[in-house]
């Protein structure tokens, strides 16, 4: 598996966070990455966050007055089993 770049290719808007298809990169040419997102090592994401892993979007939709970040996991996986991962603080 090949790894994630850090910095840009995370974009913030209205809302969503979308991550660029280009972030994470597997130097096996034509194999497929799934993604996946978690709080930490293997925490669901609380029910305000929501991550289409298709799109590779966040949706952030907290409670009326909650003020809260948290560390936010996204991990990608190739047919081999390989992963790498980057983390980021939710807006």
């Amino acid at each position: 598996m090949g790894k994630a770049r850090s910095g840009a290719g995370w974009r913030l808007c209205n809302e969503r966070l979308i991550i660029d298809e280009d972030v994470f990169v597997d130097p096996v040419e034509g194999d497929a990455l799934r993604y996946s997102a978690f709080i930490g090592e293997r925490t669901v994401l609380p029910s305000w966050i929501r991550f289409d892993p298709l799109n590779r979007r966040f949706s952030f939709k907290p409670a009326a007055g909650l003020k809260t970040s948290v560390h936010i996991r996204v991990v990608a996986h190739d047919s081999s089993g390989l992963e790498v991962s980057s983390r980021f603080h939710s807006p």
